[in-house]
């Protein structure tokens, strides 16, 4: 073992200058893939046939662009798609990057986007929090009522399993207790959700899900043969921290071959001047961002409101996650109330409002 410990350690080194060095990780991980098939498969089919069938039919299960365009066209609701959401679908580059707030259009731009390929792809649509995660699936993705189609969507992170059941229950949840999962029964979650991310066309998942292939994470391993055949969109870059953003960083420069759309309600010069100079090492171009309608950016979107005298506990309604926060921090003071505009989060409000016993 020793023996052949150095002679790997001999021959990683002479291969770090070499192009080459790329397709150890590559072999890595599609080995780890195939251990994956044989652990995780015979738990949920039992045929030695029906595997290898299954396995052939995951990888041809991609999105057509008339699947993109139906989702885009259902929150467009009859409308003509805006201009600045043209020119984003239009990106010719590999790398695009937008720079639009809150209110836009930009994640129906990215279904656009998306749609713009000639060859089909998955979708990643990446996200910085497990909340936001949730609330893209539940507000592009989740097809209750068909007007999707039969697009085949999923939503992948840690807490997904919660989040369906408030999504489908509307909010009305008992309490999960996560301390009861071992680190085994972990694993295989782990594994079985890779399975569904192999034959999944459209994914929406937090960042780690992506990124976490160049760190080793078992869900960014387990889902490489599905990431190594998608279109990626990460939203809300503004949110990641030096070193996710390092990772993204990586990402681009390592995984050359993927198109990637970048969104932002803004970015620091630096930050965009390192994406733009990490793509110039390997003989790309960053175009410059596209930018949203400022109109739209600053029309209202929240309200403050005093609470009543009789009433010392405040009602939220349709806040995000991030709000959530910010009005458990007021709760302490009981001085003022959020309320949002954003009525698709009225179910996850819900939920936080029975748990903080506020009724309501």
């Amino acid at each position: 073992m020793i023996e052949w410990e150095k002679s790997a350690r001999r021959q990683w080194s002479q291969m770090k200058s070499s192009p080459d060095r790329f397709l150890v990780p590559i072999v890595k991980n599609c080995l780890i893939a195939a251990d994956v098939a044989g652990s995780a498969i015979p738990k949920v089919i039992d045929s030695d046939f029906l595997e290898s069938q299954w396995i052939q039919t995951a990888f041809q299960s991609c999105p057509q662009q008339d699947d993109f365009r139906r989702i885009a066209q259902v929150r467009l609701n009859g409308h003509d798609p805006r201009p600045f959401q043209m020119q984003v679908a239009e990106s010719p580059s590999r790398v695009t990057l937008v720079m639009a707030g809150c209110g836009t259009g930009k994640t129906v731009a990215a279904y656009l986007w998306a749609a713009r390929s000639s060859s089909p792809r998955r979708l990643y649509f990446c996200y910085p929090t497990t909340g936001t995660a949730t609330e893209g699936f539940r507000d592009y993705l989740h097809n209750p009522d068909g007007q999707l189609g039969d697009i085949n969507t999923q939503l992948f992170h840690s807490r997904r399993d919660i989040d369906f059941e408030m999504i489908l229950s509307n909010g009305d949840t008992d309490d999960a207790n996560d301390d009861s999962v071992n680190n085994n029964s972990v694993n295989a979650v782990d594994q079985i959700e890779s399975l569904e991310a192999w034959s999944t066309a459209i994914s929406a998942c937090t960042v780690d899900t992506v990124l976490g292939v160049l760190q080793n994470h078992k869900r960014g391993r387990f889902a490489w043969l599905a990431l190594a055949q998608a279109a990626l969109v990460f939203d809300e870059i503004h949110a990641y921290d030096d070193v996710l953003f390092g990772k993204l960083l990586r990402f681009l420069k390592d995984l050359k071959g993927l198109p990637v759309l970048l969104m932002t309600a803004s970015l620091p010069k630096g930050r965009e001047q390192a994406i733009r100079e990490v793509l110039e090492e390997i003989d790309e171009e960053l175009p410059s961002p596209i930018i949203g309608p400022t109109e739209l950016e600053a029309l209202p979107r929240y309200c403050q409101k005093p609470l009543p005298e009789n009433n010392p506990k405040e009602l939220l309604v349709g806040v995000s996650d991030l709000e959530c926060q910010l009005a458990r921090d007021l709760k302490e003071v009981g001085t003022k109330a959020i309320t949002g505009v954003k009525a698709a989060s009225a179910a996850a409000v819900k939920a936080i409002n029975s748990k903080l016993g506020i009724k309501g």
